[in-house]
Parts: C-alpha cells; sequence; structure tokens
C-alpha cells in the first residue's frame, strides 16, 4: 500500500466479507482494513461495505494496471456534507459514501485518507493519492490534472442568523473580514472584490483562510469574521444541522456557479473509468440514494463528465 500521511485517516471500502474470510479468487478482488488515525493510533472510521463483483467487470477490465490491487484517495477533512466524524467517531458523508459505491463498481478498494484540502492536491500531483475529492473544475486546473464530475452548486454567504445579512454587490463586502477555506477557488475572486473596494475609496476585504470548517465555524461565532461565502452545498448544510448547535442564515448574491470533480494525474487512465463508474451509479439510482441525503436536489448531476469545458 502507498504511503500515508501521519495526518490522514485511512478507510478502505470494500470487501469486508472477502477480508474476513480469507476467499480468493482469479478474478478482481475486494479487501478492507482497520482504519488507521493520526500518527498511527486507531480511529473509529468505518464503511460497511460488501462488494459484488459480478457486475463491475467491465470496469474492473478497463481500469489500468496499477490500479488493481487498489486505489489510494483523499477527501477533504472535517466539511460536512462532504466529511466529517460522527458521534461514535465514525467517518461519514457524501465522499466515504462515494467511495464505497464507487469501490463496488470498479471492483477494487479504495482506501480513503482525509487531508486538508492544498495536501489533497500535492498528494495527488506527488502521486502520494491517484485522485481526490471535492475539487472544483477550473480551466487552469484542468492544464494540470483530468477532473471528473460529481456534483454542482454556486456560492452564496453563510452568517449568524442574528448578524446582518450580506448585501447584492461585492461593495457591500468592503471593510468585512471573510472566512475562507485555504486554497478554495474563491479566494481570487474575493480578492477581485476588495480591489473594487479600494479603487471605489472603500476598505479592502480582509480574507482569513482556516484549515477546515470547524475552525471557519469558530471564527464566525467569535466574530472575528462576519460571513462566510461558501458553496451552497457546505452552507446549506450547516445550516440545516445547525452546527455548532447555532441558527445560521444564508443571504447575499450567489457567485462562481461550480462543478465538484474527483480530479487526477492527467492521462493514468483512471478518470475515464471514475467516470463510467459514476454514470452507472446515475443510472442505477445509487447516486441519488447517497447525494439526496445530504443535498438539494439542484445539486445533483444527470451526467458524469471528465474535463468539461469551463
Amino acid at each position: 500500500m502507498k504511503h500515508r500521511t501521519r495526518a490522514a485517516m485511512a478507510l478502505v471500502v470494500a470487501g469486508l466479507l472477502a477480508a474476513t474470510t480469507g476467499c480468493s479468487s482469479s478474478g478482481p478482488k475486494t479487501s478492507t482494513s482497520a482504519p488507521g488515525g493520526s500518527g498511527g493510533s486507531s480511529a473509529a472510521a468505518s464503511a460497511p461495505a460488501t462488494a459484488d463483483n459480478s457486475h463491475a467487470g467491465t470496469l474492473y477490465d478497463q481500469l489500468p494496471a496499477q490500479y488493481r490491487n487498489g486505489i489510494e484517495e483523499a477527501i477533504i477533512d472535517n466539511y460536512p456534507p462532504d466529511s466529517w466524524l460522527d458521534s461514535n467517531q465514525k467517518l461519514t458523508g457524501i465522499d466515504p459514501e462515494m467511495a464505497e459505491a464507487l469501490s463496488k463498481v470498479i471492483g477494487v478498494p479504495i482506501n480513503v485518507h482525509t487531508e486538508q484540502f492544498t495536501n489533497m492536491l500535492l498528494g495527488v500531483s506527488s502521486g502520494r493519492y491517484d485522485f481526490a475529492a471535492d475539487t472544483t473544475v477550473t480551466a487552469e486546473r484542468i492544464k494540470t490534472y483530468d477532473m471528473t464530475t460529481y456534483i454542482q452548486g454556486p456560492y452564496q454567504f453563510l452568517t449568524l442568523a442574528d448578524k446582518p445579512a450580506i448585501g447584492q454587490s461585492p461593495l457591500d463586502l468592503c471593510g468585512l473580514a471573510l472566512a475562507q477555506l485555504a486554497g478554495d477557488q474563491a479566494i481570487p475572486i474575493m480578492q477581485g472584490w476588495s480591489d473594487q473596494c479600494t479603487s471605489a475609496g472603500k476598505k479592502p476585504i480582509q480574507i482569513v483562510q482556516y484549515p477546515n470548517a470547524t475552525a471557519i465555524l469558530l471564527s464566525l461565532i467569535s466574530g472575528r469574521v462576519a460571513a462566510f461565502p461558501g458553496g451552497v452545498i457546505t452552507i446549506g448544510w450547516m445550516a440545516k444541522s445547525r452546527a455548532q448547535n447555532r441558527d445560521w442564515n444564508i443571504s447575499g448574491f450567489t457567485f462562481a456557479e461550480r462543478r465538484n470533480s474527483f480530479i487526477t494525474q492527467k492521462d493514468t487512465g483512471l478518470a475515464p473509468v471514475l467516470e463510467a463508474a459514476v454514470n452507472q451509479l446515475i443510472k442505477d439510482g445509487t447516486y441519488q440514494q447517497i447525494m439526496l441525503k445530504y443535498v438539494p436536489e439542484s445539486a445533483l448531476i444527470t451526467t458524469s463528465e471528465t474535463n468539461p469545458q469551463v
């Protein structure tokens, strides 16, 4: 198995029965292992899986040889509804469930590692991870990576319910401190708004970057920042679930319509298999069953594609 960072939490999401019974066959194999936590400690994060490879032969046959013993995936750490640890310390959310579903239709284990967003991209670039989730498609990224879509949605603004709503223009943001996930595609857009503010003789926008959703929410509660411009998938879940036991409001203008993707190195042959797997999950209804637990129907896609026009 490939090298894992100390910060990563590993979760193999396929074939519990095959691993525990020690069965073998000449076809594609699936297995499961105990998840590893930070610094090598054990963590109670697991996903039930019983992979039936009888319907996965075609995709398995398309899979390049280097992936047939398992695929390493990076997912974003502590960023509901994408992934988080529930009250039982079990890794849950869209990403772990999609990993399990993809593992079943492709026919190999997918080993899931939680990472901060910037480390996810670095890990794919270095070959530490074969692919990563939760990556917004941009023209710049497509130059370097293959990007396979699986969810969509624009950005809007999250504030505490008892705080002022955000206005309908970037100039309404002048002088405010805004939180953002480190490395997010919205940062250059926010910097552009700040330039508009200073050009108009107003105070600039302060952009405060954080490693995960919990840090963002705590900064909002403390008053350090006024708002979080986040994807409606993320902030919608925060408001719906009363994150940090608080009431939240979503307001302001929408911007940066986004399509999130699975990201791989260029031309490895993995992206076409991921695309076919997502489309199979859409066709059989598994995709919809997973996604509608966490996001509104408007966030679902009808067809996955690799490197769409931006």
